[in-house]
């Protein structure tokens, strides 16, 4: 069963199925995610990326590294993309500027304690996948 699992979970991970849905995806301009956005100016940066979305459910996405192709990771839907931005605000205040944390001691225990936290923290995006 977990070897019949694996390319399903590949798929979702690689942002090609939508955990939600359990559809298949398309890979669309920014200004498909952002259409308000669209007459902006200057045009925001966002609007010429590429996005993997959900055919079913248009709330459901995720962006794509500077390649276009390989995505940042699973969909998400507001909820989950809102937890993260507030986890990532976290990390980046704590650990991931290295600014606040001058000696190696105590930014790798800080480290190591955030890394546990943020597993917990991100693992709440798995829940709809059966």
């Amino acid at each position: 069963m977990g070897s019949l699992m694996e390319p399903y979970i590949q798929e979702i991970l690689q942002g090609k199925r939508c955990p939600y849905c359990h559809c298949g995806t398309e890979l669309v301009a920014g200004d498909v995610i952002y259409p308000a956005r669209a007459a902006d100016y200057p045009r925001p940066y966002y609007l010429d990326k590429k996005f993997y979305i959900c055919k079913m459910d248009r709330n459901h996405y995720v962006g794509t590294y500077a390649d276009n192709v390989k995505s940042f990771g699973r969909l998400a839907d507001t909820e989950l993309r809102e937890l993260k931005r507030q986890g990532h605000h976290i990390y980046d205040l704590t650990i991931g500027y290295g600014k606040l944390i001058r000696t190696q001691n105590i930014q790798g225990k800080l480290h190591q304690n955030c890394m546990c936290f943020f597993k917990q923290w991100f693992s709440i995006g798995f829940r709809h996948i059966d």
